[in-house]
């Protein structure tokens, strides 16, 4: 799918789910306050201007990944967010994965909720990400048992006021500044 103007999709969007997969957004995408009743497909989706999923609530699977080669483990469907990404206050209901997403601007995510398991694995942040307020109730999962998959952060990552059950973040590779002040980490 090809949508070259500016998009707006502040609507429900009931089961089965969205299949918004390889979908190219040539201009800011906003979903601000929509609701996905069923499971929300952005498998190799690139955002060329800015991604906002400020308020959205994802009641199925939030999947944001890209589709890696089996050979070298590189992305052969890349998701991409060129001009960044807001998922402030957004709520996800059950797992949501941003593997080898790329963020080419500032990510936030805001006072986000996830209630079950949230995957970075291989993710990459070219600049800073804010994950202040995050709460997540089931486990963060920044790393990989394979030491060429890993999650990079380029500019500052601010973890502070976060509240998670789990989060790893071994091999993850911070090039700047990380925060977590009075954020809380209660397992690995």
């Amino acid at each position: 799918i090809y949508v070259g103007g500016p998009a707006l999709f502040r609507s429900e969007f009931t089961e089965p789910g969205a299949q918004l997969a390889r979908t190219t957004f040539h201009d800011d995408a906003d979903f601000t306050a929509a609701h996905f009743g069923g499971n929300a497909e952005f498998t190799g989706v690139r955002f060329r201007g800015h991604a906002t999923f400020a308020g959205v609530r994802f009641d199925g699977f939030a999947l944001f990944d890209s589709r890696l080669s089996r050979a070298d483990s590189r992305p052969r469907l890349m998701t991409l967010f060129r001009n960044g990404a807001s998922f402030d206050v957004a709520q996800f209901h059950s797992t949501a994965t941003f593997v080898a997403a790329l963020f080419g601007q500032r990510a936030t995510f805001i006072e986000a909720a996830f209630h079950e398991t949230v995957n970075f694995v291989v993710a990459k942040f070219r600049t800073s990400a804010s994950f202040v307020g995050v709460c997540v109730k089931g486990q963060a999962i920044f790393c990989s048992a394979e030491p060429k998959l890993v999650t990079r952060f380029g500019g500052p990552v601010d973890f502070s006021q976060s509240d998670m059950a789990q989060a790893d973040f071994r091999g993850a590779r911070f090039k700047n500044l990380v925060s977590f002040k009075d954020g809380h980490i209660r397992g690995r």
